[in-house]
């Protein structure tokens, strides 16, 4: 029962990326979501668009947006901390 909770839970997590053409980090990040069939959204295109995209006037990509928390850059690690807490 208790694991039936926590996989619902990750469920509802909404996970949505945003990158710019040409960003490894954007396609690992990509590339890392398809394997451990984890379901996304892509931003609309832009990384203007993302929220809090901006860190002191440099444009971080990838931004990865897990339920209300941003992280900047990818990193898998940092991702999976995040995303199954």
């Amino acid at each position: 029962m208790k694991r039936e909770r926590k996989e619902a839970v990750m469920l509802q997590r909404k996970v949505r990326l945003w990158t710019h053409p040409g960003c490894l980090g954007g396609r690992r990040a990509r590339r890392y979501f398809m394997e451990k069939r984890i379901p996304f959204e892509e931003g609309a295109g832009q990384i203007q668009e993302a929220p809090s995209g901006y860190k002191g006037g440099l444009v971080v990509s990838p931004v990865i947006q897990v339920g209300e928390i941003f992280l900047y850059g990818f990193d898998a690690e940092e991702f999976e901390r995040i995303y199954h807490q």
